[in-house]
């Protein structure tokens, strides 16, 4: 994987909330991946991938969730995970997902925007390293589960296959 330049990381998201807290990265460039069927081209393991879905509740609130490559979500899940009915829960729309300083297909878990809440799957931090989003669909960010739970100290951890 080639590396990727520390003025391109600087204009990662994750790279640039990592490095703020001052924890251990990898990143690693590749085409861009856009959903499941191009995982394949980033030439990283599927089954330690962390998908970072995104949603709106009904009071605007957004909440990104963390559930393992190969995983379906379930929303019923979620919704309990929340507090919440499931028909409050929708996903965001791209503008939304912009406004966090991500794009389509690069969405990550990592933040600094207040008030976005983080759910992680249980499954996920049972992997030994997790490939997840760096904010571009053409850079994935390596971490340890200890590193994910210390760059989003406030999220939830729940079971949500």
């Amino acid at each position: 994987m080639p590396d990727v330049p520390a003025a391109r990381a600087a204009d990662l998201l994750a790279a640039r909330v990592l490095a703020a807290a001052g924890l251990p990265y990898v990143l690693h460039e590749h085409a861009p991946v856009l959903g499941a069927a191009d995982h394949a081209l980033s030439g990283l393991d599927l089954h330690s991938s962390m998908k970072t879905l995104s949603f709106v509740l009904a009071d605007d609130s957004v909440v990104l969730v963390g559930i393992p490559g190969p995983a379906k979500l379930s929303y019923g899940a979620l919704a309990r995970a929340l507090g919440v009915p499931r028909s409050q829960v929708r996903g965001a729309p791209p503008q939304v997902i912009e406004a966090l300083g991500m794009q389509p297909g690069g969405v990550c878990p990592f933040t600094s925007e207040p008030g976005v809440q983080v759910v992680l799957d249980q499954a996920v931090l049972d992997m030994p390293v997790i490939y997840c989003g760096s904010g571009r669909p053409d850079v994935t960010v390596e971490v340890t589960p200890d590193v994910l739970l210390r760059a989003c100290p406030a999220a939830e951890v729940a079971d949500l296959g």
